[in-house]
């Protein structure tokens, strides 16, 4: 969950949780394994309780007040390349994009969730305990869903089932491919998916993580509270030093050795291939979420109604029409540099720059 702007989220971000750095990795039984998979986690029926609708329906830069005097609604006026101010489909908060081409981008928040779908948010009704943290869209009718009940989900573009249970709440959740997907969540929880099961690895730590990306299948990385950040080679998980203790909420990867985290009080931090190191930022308003699609086209989000990009060479803010008295919680760029973002200010797009 990616709420900025209370005390629950302050309280997570500050990591006051149990580092076990030290502890060996070892399965569920407590046998050492090297961070291998363990047996497969009891699958609950919940197929009863799950609806199965169809889709229905320097200085701060000033802010941008909305796009050429317009709401970026798909009238045609040249917007191209601004952070515009979208309809939203709900006026609740909304904490969590998913998505990828050509699923297009997905929203959830409290109990609901909708897709985009020809200029449109189209509802996609959940289960009642369905409270999304974290969505990913392997395939336009291949989604997965993940939060609050620790239980994992699947969209078939129809009917939600349930893919796995759970105990402990999930906050992310990413793939290399329809074969290689994983979610973490409270207390150090690690679950990955084979394309046949889900299973449950124990990793070094015991804080909460709270985002995860890679480049492939031997290389992703999920960061969390306590400046937590965690490396799969393959075959193992391993801690590896952030050199900060601020809370990581999110984590974005260009190459193996060019990867972005995000977190708390502005921090930004950069990896090389061989260490983390921070990075001057433009803000000290919390980061929720960081994701591009170049080494020089990189995109934060959080509080304060703040967006920052990096060129290449540095973080600058950008002007957009969320105000300070806001948050964002999520960002998801496409490869055309179409973007969105969403959050207690609810819906902002930024519209492909002509000729991408």
């Amino acid at each position: 969950m990616r709420i900025l702007g209370t005390a629950v989220w302050l309280a997570a971000a500050s990591g006051m949780t149990a580092d076990c750095a030290g502890s060996s990795v070892g399965d569920a039984d407590g046998a050492a394994t090297g961070g291998e998979a363990v047996g497969p986690l009891a699958v609950a029926d919940l197929s009863g309780d799950l609806s199965s609708q169809t889709p229905i329906g320097g200085p701060a830069p000033p802010r941008a007040e909305s796009c050429n005097g317009v709401d970026d609604d798909g009238d045609g006026r040249t917007d191209e390349g601004i952070w515009c101010r979208a309809a939203a489909p709900a006026a609740e908060d909304l904490e969590t994009l998913g998505g990828a081409e050509p699923a297009g981008p997905w929203i959830g928040a409290l109990d609901s969730a909708w897709r985009r779908r020809d200029g449109a948010w189209l509802p996609v009704p959940l289960p009642a305990s369905g409270h999304p943290y974290a969505l990913w869209a392997a395939g336009v009718d291949d989604v997965w869903a993940a939060g609050r009940d620790g239980a994992i989900r699947r969209w078939d573009g129809v009917v939600w089932s349930a893919a796995t249970a759970g105990d402990r709440a999930l906050h992310a959740v990413w793939g290399s491919g329809p074969a290689d997907l994983w979610a973490v969540g409270d207390a150090g929880t690690v679950r990955h998916f084979d394309g046949v099961r889900w299973r449950s690895l124990l990793v070094p730590t015991d804080f909460v993580l709270r985002a995860m990306h890679g480049t492939g299948p031997d290389d992703v990385w999920a960061t969390g509270d306590g400046g937590t950040l965690l490396h799969w080679d393959g075959a193992t998980w391993r801690r590896v030093e952030s050199g900060s203790a601020h809370g990581l909420r999110g984590v974005w990867c260009a190459a193996p050795d060019d990867a972005w985290a995000v977190g708390t009080e502005g921090t930004i931090l950069h990896w090389n291939g061989e260490r983390w190191e921070p990075v001057d930022a433009p803000t000290q308003a919390s980061l929720a979420a960081v994701e591009g699609r170049a080494r020089d086209d990189v995109t934060a989000v959080g509080g304060e109604g703040t967006i920052l990009h990096w060129d290449g060479a540095s973080w600058t803010e950008v002007a957009n029409p969320c105000p300070p008295s806001r948050s964002l919680f999520d960002v998801r760029v496409f490869a055309d540099g179409e973007a969105w973002s969403v959050g207690s200010c609810g819906v902002l797009h930024r519209r492909p720059e002509a000729g991408d």
